[in-house]
């Protein structure tokens, strides 16, 4: 659909929308510096003009597929090499956790959410919020394909540590705790 040759490294990036705290300006100053052949899709909604106009100034409009919203967004997941999500602030990045999955390695900054999932140099890479660094993680995923292959394993790894029921597990252990903490409180503030 999208005339993608083999050679090409295929980097994603998933959003709802709010792009800009989401990092999307970032990537996109970052892919002026990488010098393999690469293509981006961005997937999902938001104005698309400001990130055509940047993409233009930095010379990589070529580079980048604007996808637009997707009800399967699988099919991104299961045709990219590597996920890039330089968020500024996330609650728990569900992208994030399902680019892991999908067995992608992660370029993305450290919060909240991702933080859990992610382990520096294991299944991805934590970056600051700059273009550069972005690029330089992406760029030693170019250059050694096995440990891109690696961590993308390890990704798919560490995403089954949130898989429905185990969470749900979790989450009935800790209000178990809680209850019985309260109780234990109560009853020796009825003593004294």
């Amino acid at each position: 659909q999208y005339t993608i040759s083999s050679d090409e490294t295929i980097l994603l990036f998933v959003a709802a929308g709010d792009w800009k705290r989401k990092g999307l300006p970032l990537i996109i100053d970052a892919l002026s510096y990488l010098k393999k052949q690469v293509r981006f899709f961005v997937v999902g909604k938001d104005e698309i003009s400001p990130y055509l106009a940047m993409a233009e100034e930095n010379g990589v409009q070529d580079k980048i597929i604007f996808a637009g919203p997707c009800s399967d967004v699988k099919r991104f997941y299961a045709a990219s090499d590597i996920f890039v999500f330089p968020s500024y602030f996330e609650a728990f990045s569900m992208v994030t956790l399902e680019a892991a999955a999908a067995g992608l390695p992660i370029i993305a900054t450290k919060v909240n959410g991702i933080e859990e999932l992610i382990q520096d140099g294991y299944n991805g890479f934590f970056v600051k919020h700059d273009s550069r660094d972005i690029a330089n993680k992406i760029e030693i995923l170019f250059k050694n394909q096995q440990l891109l292959k690696t961590m993308g394993e390890n990704a798919r790894k560490s995403a089954m540590r949130f898989r429905r029921q185990d969470v749900t597990k979790r989450t009935e252990e800790a209000f178990k705790k809680v209850i019985a903490m309260s109780k234990q409180n109560t009853v020796q503030e009825r003593n004294y």
